[in-house]
């Protein structure tokens, strides 16, 4: 055992893991009674302060970091004596046992001790003989390497000075010091004892400084015998910090699993004439600048966060007892500065929050922030810091400068290298009533053009305070004048085409220009354009004695084959919309979407489709449509008349169907054609179900180009070896996955090695392009890979991407005629980098919701420029290249292998059962493996039987909408507000998952 008396380092590695796991989950090592403060050993071993515990903590962890070292410099002008220098260091040394402290594990706890004082050596480089430039190079690098070289805190001082001459009266004094024994206020107690101690021994006298009172380790021993008294202050901030959940700040890289220290800062300035005005808001609100400043930081990291609940990490000197004011060493204590900025407050509102925060917290500053941190064992996350990740500090303007004996010292200022916090605003009031200000950034997070725009966006905030401190603060701009042009040359889309323009006709001029081209086929049919045509007109003529026409619905439960290509163009002929079903959904689904469109004309093509269809019906192989009219109908419609009505998942618990006007499907397929040139050498795979709105291009797209549509069998969208040989057979050249059956296409493609020698281009939409999948493509397949992105109600898609191999996958820019825009949840347009709600302009959006006008307006919204703008409930952010990430869904609807669901309306049909009492459905798995898990609460305490849920669901609902899992729970997890915690919420495989 190591006894005081042995004070050398543990040798076993494993004592030291075990006492670093027993300090990350919250609990104190086993200890001995608390050592009293007076009298004791000076050479003994004694508790580290908490402060100090914390630091060392964290060293255990990353060995050697360089966050918690300090690179600091004076420059002195005048003739040096360096054996008085070095003496007077040597006196420094003496008087201060935390510079002569190492810090090891003694009886199983982290422990100082505190050894003899030893003549101090100050190393000298001479860097005279160099060129100037040489000579500012030079000196730059020797403080770097001073400021990445670490430190053994077990045997180490913590505390290395150098010497720099770069000529006769010229000097630099390099220090580096280690934050367990130093903090900013001790390098003004350092500078003052050298500018007392240094002439004083030049002149050959004693040292004129009085014995410190006590020493850093009294002040250890005393901070852990009163931590007993501080039983009341540390309930108060358990009230005040409860339930406090992370600051998501946008990053540009995924957060790594343990913090690394790495970091970089960049300055900046507020005027003077800016800071006072901002002062003078304070002065007339009885805020100090400190609160000014800091209610400013917080409405920003709100604004880039979208979250109201906002905490802050600050500095206080910790230093509230006259005996401490003159030591050296480790007193800094953090506070944690959380305010709430709901209700859309006005900046004088939250300065008044912020500044009842500010003296409530320093009211309660005597408890460590460590006991604070293990009182409310937070969950320990090595990748950030616990309770904030982000710190603000205000640091006084007065230099720590000295001078004696013909000597001037002026402390030079450093730049540092590392980041202790994800981000941190440090600001400076100085003498003519300006902000110096700095911030400083983890460059593992984020990147210098992030840093960049940040403090941009904090000074054009701190403006707009200045201006109109009555303001709410959701209404304060942030984007400057530049960056708000940049996004609206973004979104600079507009391109003339054709006016009026038909879908059907761009069909039937196909038609005319090559009637002999094969326009469709299967494995049974192939029809040249002429024959689609004529074919689409007998249809057509029957259709409209049947009552079809335009701001009409015909409905058409097909199977995929060529007679379906036939009805879809027979529909848009007669003016009216279609409205795909598919017939293997449940009945008493596709009776409520048939009565919702009113009960239309329906074409089928299986006989017993009579049991859910109660309107006229048409069987697509009736042989007596051979008698209808080959010619063309003369309907007139116009261009914002519906051509197609898409019935998507509804959070009540029932579709909603979207209704797409021509106008808006022929600008995506002109972009389509301009953007990607078909022409009749190519062959499209017609592979997804009609009830998806990816299918409009894949039908439409090739029989407007002269192009020839290849359909799959019904059946053949899920097969992989299916859809690899018939790529091959029927020679095609583009071809439409979502993410989810792509991987897994490629993965049959890597197994049997199949060659796709045709294929020239692979488009994915639907779901989330992974990475990883895109590389794969690129890996097995010589294609173009194309990301697409856009919802039902904006005509399918309406940004686009080309994926390069080795390129990050983004949903890229607006295609032709349309706007992208990315708003805050207050409705503000977001900053490069910040997520926001993706909101769809332009000509692409659909009608609204048939039948839902009061959905219609919650979602389709007044845009800036007097139109239409359809909020899309997906979350995104703009990429400094214009492009857009997306980042997920805002709501709780989903997409599961390219299907969209809204997880309100399974929800919806799992509460109809009488078993249940409520449910919730969460996705789980990652994106293309995703599959839904229902969360279950029985009626009765006794569990539904997962097989009769499943019968239940699959009456109403598509098999796609039907949960792999089933977990059943005495109670939903809950929120401290009220709410569902979804992220609470166990894996499948856990209770009672079946």
């Amino acid at each position: 055992m190591t006894t005081p008396e042995d004070p050398s380092p543990t040798s076993t590695d494993a004592r030291r893991r075990a006492l670093v796991e027993a300090l990350l989950a919250g609990r104190a090592p086993d200890r001995s009674p608390a050592t009293p403060s007076s009298p004791r050993r000076p050479t003994g071993p004694l508790p580290l302060s908490y402060p100090q515990q914390g630091v060392w903590l964290l060293d255990q962890i990353r060995p050697g970091g360089a966050e918690y070292v300090v690179p600091f410099s004076w420059r002195l002008t005048g003739p040096l004596d360096p054996v008085a220098l070095r003496d007077a260091w040597w006196e420094v040394v003496r008087r201060h046992e935390v510079l002569r402290t190492r810090y090891r594990v003694v009886d199983g706890r982290p422990s100082q001790v505190v050894g003899p004082p030893e003549p101090v050596e100050l190393p000298v480089v001479d860097l005279t003989g160099c060129a100037p430039a040489q000579r500012r190079e030079r000196l730059d690098s020797l403080i770097r390497d001073e400021a990445n070289t670490p430190f053994d805190l077990g045997r180490d001082a913590p505390l290395r000075v150098r010497l720099v001459r770069l000529a006769e009266d010229e000097h630099v004094m390099v220090l580096v010091a280690h934050h367990i024994a130093f903090d900013g206020w001790s390098v003004g107690v350092l500078a003052r004892e050298l500018g007392a101690l240094y002439p004083a021994l030049v002149a050959g006298e004693p040292s004129p400084l009085a014995p410190p009172p006590i020493q850093y380790a009294d002040f250890a021993v005393r901070q852990r015998d009163r931590a007993a008294g501080l039983t009341g202050q540390l309930d108060h901030w358990r009230d005040r910090l409860a339930g406090l959940v992370p600051l998501e700040l946008p990053t540009d890289r995924p957060r790594p699993a343990v913090q690394d220290p790495r970091g970089a800062t960049l300055p900046f300035t507020v005027p003077a004439g800016l800071g006072r005005a901002l002062a003078s808001i304070g002065r007339r609100h009885r805020a100090t600048p400190f609160m000014v400043l800091l209610a400013a930081f917080q409405v920003l990291l709100a604004r880039y966060t979208g979250q109201t609940d906002v905490a802050v990490g600050t500095p206080v000197a910790g230093r509230t007892r006259p005996e401490v004011q003159d030591l050296i060493g480790y007193f800094v204590n953090t506070l944690v500065l959380r305010t709430d900025l709901s209700g859309e407050p006005t900046f004088v509102e939250v300065l008044a929050r912020v500044r009842e925060t500010v003296l409530d917290a320093q009211s309660y500053q005597d408890v460590p922030f460590e006991r604070i941190v293990d009182a409310l064992s937070p969950e320990r996350d090595l990748s950030r810091n616990p309770l904030f990740q982000t710190m603000f500090v205000m640091q006084n303007a007065t230099a720590a400068d000295f001078a004696g004996a013909g000597l001037r010292a002026r402390q030079v200022p450093t730049l540092w290298h590392t980041a202790k916090f994800d981000l941190t605003m440090q600001v400076t009031e100085e003498a003519d009533g300006s902000f110096s200000a700095v911030v400083e950034y983890a460059t593992a997070l984020f990147d210098d053009a992030t840093a960049r725009r940040l403090a941009g966006h904090y000074q054009r905030l701190l403006s707009a305070v200045a201006t109109d401190p009555d303001a709410p603060v959701t209404r304060l701009p942030l984007l400057t004048e530049p960056e708000t042009a940049q996004l609206a040359a973004w979104n600079d889309t507009a391109v003339e085409h054709p006016r009026h323009t038909l879908l059907h006709r761009l069909i039937e001029a196909q038609a005319d220009a090559t009637p002999d081209a094969v326009a469709v086929l299967d494995d049974d049919e192939e029809l040249t354009y002429a024959q689609l045509d004529a074919r689409a007109n007998q249809l057509a003529h029957r259709l409209i004695a049947l009552g079809a026409g335009p701001e009409r619905i015909v409905a058409v439960s097909a199977r995929r084959r060529v007679a379906l290509a036939v009805a879809l163009v027979a529909v848009l002929k007669t003016g009216a919309a279609y409205l795909p079903l598919d017939p293997g959904h449940p009945v008493e689904r596709l009776r409520w979407m048939l009565a919702d469109a009113g009960d239309p004309v329906t074409l089928v093509d299986v006989p017993d489709q009579h049991d859910w269809s109660p309107g006229p019906r048409v069987h697509l192989d009736d042989p007596t449509l051979a008698d209808e009219p080959a010619g063309r109908p003369g309907v007139t419609t116009d261009d914002r008349s519906p051509a197609y009505l898409i019935y998507t998942s509804g959070s009540t618990g029932r579709p909603k169907g979207v209704l797409v006007d021509h106008r808006a499907i022929v600008n995506r397929l002109r972009w389509m054609q301009d953007t990607y040139r078909l022409d009749h050498t190519d062959r499209i795979l017609q592979k997804t179900p009609h009830t998806f709105d990816v299918s409009v291009w894949e039908f439409f797209w090739p029989l407007t180009t002269g192009a020839a549509l290849v359909m799959a069998r019904p059946d053949g969208h899920r097969d992989p070896a299916y859809l690899a040989e018939t790529i091959v057979r029927r020679r095609i050249t583009t071809v439409h996955f979502v993410p989810s059956m792509l991987r897994a296409f490629t993965g049959h493609l890597a197994a049997t090695r199949t060659a796709l020698p045709h294929l020239r281009r692979v488009v994915c939409s639907g779901e989330a392009l992974p990475d990883d999948l895109a590389a794969a493509v690129h890996a097995h397949l010589d294609v173009e890979l194309h990301n697409l992105y856009g919802p039902t109600e904006a005509a399918v898609d309406v940004t686009a991407a080309r994926v390069h191999p080795g390129q990050t996958v983004t949903i890229g820019s607006p295609i032709a005629n349309t706007g992208a825009h990315i708003h805050d949840p207050w409705g503000n347009p977001v900053p490069v980098g910040v997520p926001g709600e993706l909101l769809l302009t332009g000509v692409q959006l659909a009608r609204g919701y048939h039948r839902r006008p009061a959905l219609t307006a919650a979602r389709f919204i007044p845009a800036d420029d007097g139109g239409r703008a359809y909020r899309t409930g997906d979350q995104a952010r703009w990429r400094p290249d214009g492009t857009i990430e997306y980042l997920g869904r805002l709501d709780h609807q989903v997409k599961v292998r390219g299907n969209r669901i809204e997880l309100g309306e399974i929800e919806a049909t799992l509460a109809d059962h009488a078993g249940v009492r409520t449910a919730v459905v969460h996705p789980h798995g990652p994106g293309d493996d995703r599959q839904l898990v229902a969360y279950l609460v029985a009626a009765d305490g006794h569990p539904v039987d997962a097989d009769t849920l499943r019968a239940h669901l699959r009456a109403r609902l598509p098999e796609y909408m039907v949960p792999t899992h089933w977990v059943t729970l005495t109670e939903l997890p809950l929120t401290s507000s009220g709410k569902i915690d979804r992220n609470a919420l166990p894996p499948p495989g856990t209770h009672a998952a079946r």
